[in-house]
């Protein structure tokens, strides 16, 4: 019996798309395969003149060099740059582009998974910014998905999902992962903020700058030992100080470790620290995403602080019938696309709404006043205003309060204040 909806996590990269799926009944994540044992999907788009129609994948990639046909790689850059491409006289912007290449995509995972929809998507980008998130949401969206099932991580965002969905003695203290590729070495850290609840975890990246080139380690003699050597060195570098539970390898440069021997004895060097290869690590992680976010009664029970997620709570106190109630605007851990709320309320007898900002580990709030005299400048008592806030960066949030006026008596003024602030 088929499933009917599918939890889909996918990494879209210049290199290729790796898709992968949560099975809620295992409660596991799998890597979404075809017959022949293959994952990724490469990155690519053609347009055939001769057929003018667009092939996506395989087919656009083994289609490079023949006559009539445009072949376009690098599609996520050229996604994140906007630009767009004229073939016969017609225009194709980015959104066009991969709304073509994302349309094989879903068909190819509904394929392969044997399920009849995706319900739930998450798509992890290296860098994921509101922009990226809004073009990506209504290029779903055309494709006949609901907007609301639409996520977009950055890969901060997805490691993290991706280890604080593992065991909890796997990232107890400190974790690390090395991502090693063509484009670079980076190392994540992921560390929990103790003593609060619900459990909270922080992440950061760096980009390490020197890192010996990928063509060093596949040399035999001095520069692949001289290469292993500095990776140990920083593997001691990144980890003194530290009790690190678990280091995850992942990247092109890492799917054969055989030149990494004094590398792998140093970030295994302690008994109970774990060690793993991870493929495909940013689309797991996105398929644990899409499980988790798709229900807000099965929410993620940890909260995650990381680029791309705020990490202030937001609230003001409404009167609900006579009682003064605490109401939650914006949570710390959302995406800054996420964290954008909207309320209406009744603004009785007073010319100032205080918001109140807590910061993570923090135990005490404090006060943001926002003072709208402005409503109330005709001598009226009461108005109805619409509040609303959002994040278009992680340390800005914009609150932007309407008012909507009270019936005809105390019609609406129009005014509309908005206001900045640095949290």
């Amino acid at each position: 019996m088929r499933m009917e909806s599918l939890y889909l996590g996918i990494e879209l990269d210049d290199a290729g798309c790796s898709m992968a799926w949560f099975n809620p009944e295992s409660r596991t994540v799998q890597k979404l395969e075809n017959q022949a044992g293959i994952y990724e999907i490469p990155a690519c788009l053609c347009f055939d003149e001769n057929e003018h129609r667009w092939y996506a994948g395989e087919k656009a990639w083994e289609s490079r060099g023949k006559e009539g046909c445009v072949v376009l790689n690098r599609l996520v850059s050229l996604f994140q740059s906007g630009q767009y491409l004229k073939i016969d006289g017609e225009c194709y912007t980015d959104e066009d582009m991969l709304q073509e290449y994302m349309n094989y995509v879903l068909n190819e995972a509904v394929k392969r998974s044997g399920m009849n929809q995706v319900g739930s998507l998450a798509i992890c980008l290296e860098k994921a910014g509101i922009r990226e998130s809004e073009k990506i949401s209504r290029i779903c969206s055309r494709l006949g998905m609901d907007p609301l099932n639409i996520h977009v991580l950055n890969r901060q965002e997805s490691f993290m999902y991706y280890l604080m969905s593992q065991k909890r003695e796997i990232w107890s203290n400190v974790s690390l992962l090395f991502d090693y590729s063509r484009k670079g070495l980076f190392c994540y850290e992921v560390s929990q903020i103790k003593g609060l609840r619900p459990v909270t975890a922080q992440a950061h990246v760096e980009r390490i700058d020197g890192a010996p080139s990928m063509e060093m380690t596949a040399k035999e003699g001095e520069e692949r030992i001289a290469a292993d050597r500095w990776f140990a060195g920083l593997a001691q570098k990144k980890m003194s100080g530290k009790i690190v539970s678990s280091v995850m390898l992942c990247g092109e440069g890492f799917h054969n470790i055989s030149w990494a021997r004094q590398f792998i004895l140093s970030i295994s060097s302690q008994k109970n620290r774990k060690v793993y290869q991870a493929e495909a690590l940013y689309g797991m992680g996105a398929a644990f995403a899409a499980y988790h976010i798709a229900d807000e009664y099965r929410n993620f029970p940890y909260r995650c602080i990381c680029d791309g997620r705020i990490s202030v709570t937001v609230s003001i106190f409404v009167d609900e019938k006579g009682e003064n109630e605490q109401l939650v605007l914006a949570r710390a851990g959302t995406s800054c696309y996420e964290a954008r709320t909207s309320t209406d309320l009744n603004l009785i007898g007073q010319n100032c709404l205080n918001l109140f900002v807590r910061n993570t580990g923090a135990q005490e709030s404090y006060k943001l006043p926002l003072d709208l005299s402005a409503f109330m400048s005709d001598g009226r008592s009461r108005t109805k205003i619409r509040l609303s806030i959002a994040f278009p960066r992680v340390n800005t949030m914009i609150v932007r309060v309407e008012d909507l006026g009270f019936g005809e008596f105390y019609p609406s003024t129009g005014q509309i204040i908005e206001q900045s602030y640095n949290v």
